[in-house]
């Protein structure tokens, strides 16, 4: 019997959301889903552009309220359900569930993926370097007035500054999340390497109820298509040993200051 009725992830994207999805929805036996990218749902069951800044610069504003109002009331109709979609996490997910009905029934997938991997997938997919829209709608910028991790840490690399301060920021709020509802939210900590494999998929299923010797493992998707480039991979590597940036500090610090992402 599932331990819990409703599942959300606390994650930066590129992380395995979609594999995720697909793997609840064949071995939990409910509805579940990635993203909604119907023409109509981007305001309604997704964050448009507008809700995501406004939830980042200007915190759990009306805008964002009325957002989360609507949809979680959709969602209390609903006996089972499950969503992966990394962009609610960053736009008021757990500033206003917390407080609800709906929050024992919930769980907080608090899914990473390797950051070395996951930085070289936005570097070739040039999500933060082609169009501004891309980063407004999916994921978050340094010039955000709500952040925890200030972006002068990084003024010293020469390259992909944005895209490792989007990896440390997306970290911190992780921290931030479980350090901050740790006694009143549920949480799971996976990674989406352990998780596709059959022993992280039997942890992971026991975990919220469920007994599986061998769990349906979907094969991995919405990969990136680019032939591996060594010397980027080096390169991407030797930036990321040379940042220095202690995060359960920042983010301890962070809170006990008295701010916060709403």
């Amino acid at each position: 019997m599932l331990k819990y009725n409703y599942y959300y992830t606390i994650t930066a994207g590129r992380t395995g959301t979609a594999w995720l999805s697909q793997f609840i929805f064949e071995n939990l036996n409910i509805e579940s889903i990635h993203e909604s990218i119907g023409i109509f749902d981007f305001g309604k069951e997704m964050p448009d552009i507008k809700i995501m800044r406004a939830f980042n610069n200007f915190g759990n504003c009306e805008i964002v309220k009325k957002f989360w109002r609507n949809k979680l009331l959709a969602l209390s109709l609903k006996k089972n359900f499950a969503e992966t979609n990394h962009t609610l996490s960053k736009c008021g997910l757990i500033e206003n569930i917390h407080n609800t009905k709906l929050a024992s029934k919930t769980l907080f997938l608090i899914l990473r993926r390797n950051k070395i991997n996951q930085c070289l997938s936005y570097i070739n997919r040039g999500d933060f370097n082609t169009n501004i829209t891309i980063p407004w709608q999916w994921y978050l910028l340094p010039n955000y007035n709500k952040k925890i991790i200030q972006p002068d840490l990084f003024l010293g690399l020469k390259k992909f500054r944005a895209v490792f301060w989007y990896i440390f920021e997306m970290e911190a709020r992780q921290l931030y999340y479980l350090k901050k509802f740790k006694n009143r939210l549920n949480f799971l900590e996976i990674t989406l390497e352990e998780i596709n494999h059959n022993d992280g998929a039997q942890k992971f299923l026991s975990s919220v109820g469920i007994k599986i010797n061998k769990p349906k493992l979907p094969p991995k998707t919405n990969q990136s298509l680019y032939v591996e480039n060594n010397n980027l991979i080096n390169e991407v590597r030797t930036i990321y040993n040379s940042i220095e940036i202690d995060i359960e500090e920042i983010v301890i610090n962070f809170i006990n200051s008295g701010k916060s992402l709403h």
